[in-house]
């Protein structure tokens, strides 16, 4: 299936025939599933994963097959061994991307946060300059590599910041830590499950939920293979 999709143009950034291929295994879930897979694997990762969710809506049953193509691990090597250089959990990590990009290196969110970790052009400057890396421009951060080095250096500052406490810092990384700080003094904090139901914000309170899922997902479906 995947060499199919390479010979079809169907690698990272083509959209030519993925209808006509889509429409052709509709009707069968195992080949959308085969689909769903060789999109991932060909980085089309938020193609993947709506056919994996498109399978789902179908009633299939939340398997490993279809839990892997909705939370897939590309660029795991990467993010696995810069967790390992700065101490953090790549499972973490993992589930941070997959929530804040679906793994696509060029995606851009209408705030202009940019690449796999959504890094914001002026805190990316900040960080370059921080981290060394020259000719720093917008466009940088569609490298994926120079994305998870600020990224991951990013996330490690602010969970020391917040001593670890993960809600907190996923809420930092959301919402800002100006809001961060000021929740900080909610009695619920340090109890993750009752701090998160406390954050004010909808969609800050989604956000961790939903990273803090992923982060157990990745765990069960990839903690064998290492």
């Amino acid at each position: 299936m995947l060499a199919t999709l390479e010979e079809a143009g169907l690698g990272e950034g083509a959209d030519a025939h993925l209808d006509g291929i889509r429409s052709a295994v509709w009707d069968s879930d195992e080949l959308l599933l085969r689909l769903g897979t060789a999109l991932n694997e060909a980085g089309r990762t938020i193609d993947g994963i709506r056919l994996g969710l498109e399978l789902r809506n179908r009633e299939r049953a939340w398997d490993c097959p279809l839990l892997r193509v909705v939370y897939p691990f590309p660029y795991r090597k990467l993010l696995t061994a810069r967790a390992e250089v700065l101490g953090l959990d790549p499972y973490l990590v993992a589930g941070l991307v997959r929530q804040e990009s679906a793994f696509a290196p060029a995606i851009v969110s209408p705030a202009g946060a940019i690449g796999l970790m959504q890094v914001m052009p002026a805190t990316g400057r900040q960080l370059a300059r921080a981290s060394g890396v020259r000719g720093f421009t917008t466009e940088t951060l569609e490298n994926a590599e120079i994305n998870v080095l600020l990224g991951t250096s990013f996330l490690a500052e602010m969970l020391e910041r917040y001593d670890g406490d993960v809600p907190l810092f996923l809420s930092a990384y959301n919402a800002g830590p100006t809001r961060a700080n000021r929740w900080r003094r909610f009695p619920e904090a340090g109890d993750a499950p009752r701090f998160t139901e406390r954050i004010p914000f909808a969609e800050t309170r989604g956000y961790v939920k939903n990273v803090t899922r992923n982060r157990a997902l990745y765990r069960w479906l990839y903690e064998d293979e290492n």
